[in-house]
């Protein structure tokens, strides 16, 4: 079983703690063997985000999200309008940070371009 899927059973039962503690394992070792704009990151990105934004702390899941969401995009895995569970996410904690709908298209336009011109 992997640090990924021991993070996912503890969310499960909303022992966040252990969860987070297990997904960061499992994040510190696919970034250094993927690399941080692997498209298979956008998986443990989406997983870290969405156990912070289960907790209601939408500065920290809006980053992971955040890079979830770019990787899907700059790699075809998600299409526009938001029908992903990180691009939902992602524009609720735009939202919920005191942020207009309306600018989140554009602020993730620039997102994107920041992207890709670095290695996250």
């Amino acid at each position: 079983m992997s640090y990924n899927n021991i993070a996912v059973a503890y969310f499960s039962i909303e022992k966040y703690e252990e969860s987070l503690e297990w997904i960061h394992k499992a994040l510190e070792i696919q970034e250094n063997i993927l690399g941080k704009k692997h498209p298979s990151m956008k998986y443990i990105y989406t997983n870290i985000g969405s156990l912070y934004y289960s907790q209601e702390k939408y500065k920290e899941a809006s980053g992971f999200l955040c890079k979830a969401a770019i990787i899907g995009i700059a790699n075809g895995l998600f299409k526009r309008p938001y029908s992903e569970i990180p691009l939902k996410n992602l524009q609720e904690c735009f939202i919920r940070a005191g942020s207009k709908e309306e600018k989140f298209e554009c602020w993730l336009d620039e997102q994107i371009a920041i992207y890709m011109q670095s290695d996250i």
